[in-house]
């Protein structure tokens, strides 16, 4: 049976210099890291995801969130545990969907660390009197976005202290 809908993912390895793309030959290549397939039943999908975990494919079954804030709360540790390069965050409004990538620390965002934490100290000062208006789920959410993107991941770490010592 066809799926119903499906979506590949992949990321094109432009940064020459991290993960040793270079040297790995990935250096300016496409590379699929995902896709979503969704079926007419769930039986159909389970016998489609055993057939490709007999292939050794990884399958992992989507999540859904009840908004963005949860998403990114549930998903803090994993992403400061390093347990990958980021999440694929799908979402879906109006009909359509649209993918974005949450990455970790590795991958400097050096734009993004400088807004979120402008953000989070303009809610400390109230931001004139607006940041009480904010939803506490809202302020916990640029939090955890700070926290993934300011986190020291432990290769960063480790060149650290190979260095001092």
């Amino acid at each position: 049976t066809e799926p119903v809908r499906a979506a590949i993912y992949g990321e094109l390895m432009c940064n020459v210099g991290l993960f040793n793309y270079k040297a790995n030959g990935l250096a300016k290549s496409w590379q699929a890291f995902g896709a979503v397939l969704e079926f007419a039943s769930e039986e159909v999908a389970a016998a489609f995801g055993e057939v490709l975990r007999r292939h050794r494919v990884p399958v992992i079954a989507t999540v859904a969130f009840g908004s963005l804030c949860e998403a990114i709360s549930s998903q803090r540790a994993w992403m400061t545990g390093e347990h990958g390069e980021g999440l694929v965050l799908s979402i879906q409004k109006a009909g359509r969907s649209s993918a974005y990538k949450w990455k970790i620390s590795r991958e400097p965002q050096p734009a993004a660390v400088s807004e979120l934490t402008e953000l989070l100290e303009a809610f400390a000062n109230g931001a004139g009197g607006k940041a009480v208006l904010i939803d506490q789920s809202i302020h916990e959410m640029i939090g955890n976005l700070h926290a993934v993107s300011t986190h020291v991941d432990s290769a960063r770490a480790a060149t650290k202290q190979k260095k001092e010592a």
